[in-house]
């Protein structure tokens, strides 16, 4: 409709349309059965009436009481308004339209001339007009087949002749007669649908015409010649040689007959064929079948013949997008994605976003957003664009990278970088590369923080001796029953040196509860406690006759120890080093 100058097909220009005030894109633009190019008489706006209304938007154009679609005469457009009295003013704007003086608005006969308006049947129509020949209910001034019955005034060709008494009903040159006998539609001037008449593929009704001699006329036969392609895709004459394409077995003249012919409308006697897919190269646009049309191919940076022109696993006509003649360009660098390694420009391949291992599979759309991974700056979804994102395949708000190897730690299979994975490792969060487990419980030694020992409610400044002797036994060793008295002083002297780093660390005292680390004086990891002063007795208190026990402990500025008190009686080795303090401290006390 934009750019078609008569929209409504009602003869008139839409610019003349508007100019006179109908509507261009109804043929009747006051709905009373006229078209508007019948009441419009040589580019002027009748009014008829005076009434300020033009006729083409006047229901009653002439003012006498009727309506303008009751004077039509029909409701077909097409066909012109009746004029009963044939003084070329059709009954709509005539207001005694059988001009017999009496206005149309009054006359009992408005389309015979009756003016002594006599009645006899007093059925408000007048005697003049109740004549109808055929009796079929239609006047014979109206009647499109006065003589043949025919009450619905059918007339398949709007030539003015009902259909009954129409020797042609549609119109296509062919008697109805001679229709019938051809097994034609007398009514559908196209019997077999395919855009060319009956009459023209007919020709001669005697010796109908016949085309691929299958036995069925061409005015019947949808593929007329026999090609395999369909009479209605077949219009015109492409070679020129005055016999319709339709009917044309050889309709490019290359040669090769339609049936045969790879492009049966584009000369190509060789008959080539690129990609075997039946459409020769002459008239396939894409001779490769790579999904980016021989158009494009020309330029450098299209690889002709390759199906994956970046190596990608991922199909050319795939990231070419649904447009070969503007391939697309995810990253606006120039290079279409069909031929760029990395679509979305965020420095991870589409080789490895593509999360394939054959061509032609459906990569990956891991946050199911529509956009697959290869196009997608942030893949997981999570609000992190993939060149910056820890995980870029797994959503997540923690970008945390414990071994600063470049993957995040919730998606990282070795945490800690020591080149053991995650579900083998003993300790997950410490390098530990060896896998020590001393005291094999399954957590490493790089980890595995020393047996805990509820110190804080211990009296050390009363308490020490019998702890120490208990420790002794337990352990099954000969450690000495006064290792907590004799052998404390030169401990605890050593703990006291210990604690006062610790404080120094912590800058003058430690909050309690806070956790520092602390390693066991050297003399009780040799086994020699007590020796620097040798009023020691328990000089066999090594940690080896403590059960093995661990050479470091985690203990808490306020006295408590962090470890765990199920690991048997080598735990108890790191009291040795508290138990000497306080000792050292009930001394000085005394003194």
């Amino acid at each position: 409709d934009a750019c078609d100058e008569d929209a409504d097909n009602d003869g008139l220009l839409n610019a003349t349309e508007v100019r006179l005030g109908t509507y261009p894109l109804a043929a009747d633009s006051d709905g009373d059965l006229i078209s508007d190019r019948h009441e419009i008489v040589r580019l002027v706006a009748l009014d008829s009436d005076g009434d300020g209304r033009p006729d083409a938007l006047d229901s009653d154009s002439d003012a006498d009481g009727l309506l303008d679609r009751d004077e039509a005469g029909d409701e077909d457009l097409a066909t012109p308004p009746v004029d009963a009295d044939g003084d070329d003013e059709p009954d709509y704007r005539d207001g005694d339209s059988d001009d017999d003086g009496v206005g149309d608005g009054r006359d009992n006969c408005r389309s015979v001339s009756n003016a002594d308006q006599a009645d006899a049947n007093r059925d408000g129509q007048g005697d003049a007009c109740q004549s109808d020949d055929d009796g079929d209910g239609v006047t014979d001034a109206l009647d499109n087949c006065p003589r043949t019955v025919n009450p619905d005034q059918r007339d398949q060709d709007s030539d003015g002749s009902g259909d009954p008494c129409d020797g042609d009903d549609d119109n296509d040159g062919l008697s109805d007669a001679d229709e019938a006998t051809l097994g034609t539609h007398a009514t559908d001037a196209d019997s077999d649908g395919d855009g060319f008449g009956d009459g023209a593929e007919v020709v001669d009704p005697r010796r109908p015409r016949d085309t691929d001699s299958d036995g069925t006329i061409d005015a019947l036969d949808i593929d007329s010649d026999g090609d395999g392609a369909l009479d209605a895709d077949e219009p015109g004459d492409l070679d020129g040689d005055g016999l319709n394409d339709g009917r044309d077995r050889d309709q490019d003249q290359d040669g090769a007959l339609d049936v045969m012919d790879n492009c049966p409308r584009t000369a190509n006697p060789s008959q080539s064929d690129l990609d075997r897919d039946r459409a020769g190269d002459a008239c396939d646009p894409d001779d490769d079948n790579d999904g980016i049309l021989d158009v494009n191919e020309g330029d450098p940076m299209f690889d002709a013949c390759l199906r994956d022109s970046d190596l990608d696993l991922l199909a050319d006509c795939l990231e070419a997008g649904p447009d070969p003649l503007r391939p697309r360009d995810t990253d606006g660098d120039g290079l279409p994605d069909f031929v760029d390694e990395d679509s979305d420009a965020d420095g991870l391949l589409d080789l490895d976003e593509a999360g394939i291992e054959v061509f032609g599979a459906s990569p990956v759309d891991t946050d199911l957003d529509g956009a697959p991974d290869y196009i997608d700056r942030d893949s997981d979804g999570d609000m992190f664009e993939d060149d910056v994102d820890a995980c870029p395949l797994f959503a997540s708000d923690d970008q945390r990278d414990t071994d600063d190897d470049g993957v995040g730690d919730v998606c990282d299979l070795d945490l800690d970088g020591d080149g053991v994975d995650n579900d083998a490792d003993n300790c997950r969060a410490t390098p530990n590369p060896t896998q020590s487990d001393l005291d094999d419980n399954g957590l490493g030694d790089a980890c595995d923080a020393p047996p805990p020992v509820d110190a804080g409610p211990m009296d050390l400044g009363t308490a020490d001796t019998g702890s120490a002797e208990d420790a002794g036994a337990d352990a099954g060793e000969d450690a000495g029953a006064d290792a907590g008295e004799d052998a404390g002083a030169d401990v605890g002297e050593d703990a006291e040196r210990d604690a006062a780093e610790v404080d120094a660390a912590d800058g003058g005292g430690a909050d309690d509860g806070a956790l520092v680390d602390a390693t066991p004086p050297a003399d009780v990891q040799r086994g020699d406690v007590g020796q620097g002063d040798g009023d020691a007795s328990a000089s066999d208190a090594a940690p080896e006759a403590l059960d093995g026990g661990p050479t470091d402990t985690v203990f808490a500025a306020g006295g408590g120890c962090q470890c765990d008190q199920t690991q048997g009686p080598g735990a108890l080795w790191p009291l040795l080093p508290l138990l000497a303090l306080g000792a050292r401290r009930r001394r000085a006390r005394s003194a």
